[in-house]
């Protein structure tokens, strides 16, 4: 195929893509990508409209990134541990614990500092961590020579996964990590899981990183989750009877879960209520908003 064809088709390509994309550019951006953007991009070989080209190539190195980690999640029929720590996770004859505490939330909230922190002690608390496909999984011994099993589940695992379910259906015991910079509906996504349950159980939310200037204190979460809930609700009502349809969800009365806020953060001393829900199982008396 000679030259001229080849930018003949590489124009109608980029025109064709121009053509989408503009009517929601503001006019200004398409001004600037007309007269200035491009004629420098076409000293370069990329064509009368390369802005196209430059854009349409970052979204496929985006969307080629995305699939990569998507598979990493998916791989091993959609499990998020693997199964040699199945084992692990699911017998009392191989490792004696007493109790097991499950740390949930989204990517990057802070779970792992904080499971370090409650598995190793407050010195450990600057470990660096990663996202990770695989629970992470430690012991402490309490201060009434109980040992508690700590179940770090990673944010990007599925709640459909049958070994969270495993773990879900032992434990009383779970502390919601969230970002207390970041919006709350991946939080509210998890705490909607829990409240389907049959089992009532306890539910430490911490408010994560309150040492950053744009956190919310944990009042204000507790809202935000609320509202949250509340789509969520509404979206699937046909679906679940968790909630009496019709009447205005209060976080304090739901059937499945009882629920503690707190702010917190691992710069700081955790807070002793924390301790305290973990070895003990016993929450501080409800915080109203």
């Amino acid at each position: 195929m000679n030259q001229p064809h080849q930018d003949a088709q590489r124009s109608m390509w980029q025109s064709t893509v121009r053509e989408a994309i503009t009517p929601y550019l503001p006019p200004p951006v398409v001004h600037a990508i007309r007269h200035q953007i491009d004629p420098q991009l076409a000293a370069y070989g990329l064509g009368p409209e390369g802005t196209v080209t430059v854009l349409t190539t970052l979204f496929l190195a985006w969307l080629t990134l995305f699939i990569f980690r998507m598979t990493r999640v998916w791989m091993g029929s959609g499990k998020a541990v693997l199964e040699d720590d199945d084992a692990i996770l699911q017998s009392k004859a191989q490792t004696k614990y007493d109790h097991t505490v499950l740390l949930m939330g989204p990517s990057s909230s802070g779970k792992t500092r904080l499971y370090y922190q409650l598995t190793l002690g407050p010195d450990y608390n600057q470990i660096p961590t990663v996202a990770s496909i695989k629970a992470n999984v430690g012991y402490a011994v309490a201060s009434d020579h109980s040992t508690i099993r700590y179940v770090d589940w990673p944010g990007y695992a599925s709640l459909d996964d049958k070994l969270l379910k495993t773990i879900v259906a032992e434990t009383d015991r779970v502390i919601l990590v969230l970002d207390a910079s970041q919006p709350v509906g991946s939080a509210a996504d998890i705490l909607y899981y829990l409240c389907n349950d049959k089992k009532r159980r306890k539910v430490f939310v911490a408010c994560h990183k309150n040492d950053l200037s744009k956190a919310k204190n944990w009042r204000r979460i507790k809202i935000q989750l609320r509202t949250e809930l509340e789509r969520l609700f509404s979206l699937r009502k046909n679906e679940d009877t968790w909630w009496p349809s019709g009447k205005s969800l209060e976080l304090d009365d739901i059937p499945a879960v009882q629920l503690h806020f707190a702010s917190t953060s691992c710069e700081s001393q955790l807070p002793s209520e924390l301790t305290h829900f973990c070895e003990t199982g016993v929450l501080p008396e409800s915080n109203t908003q």
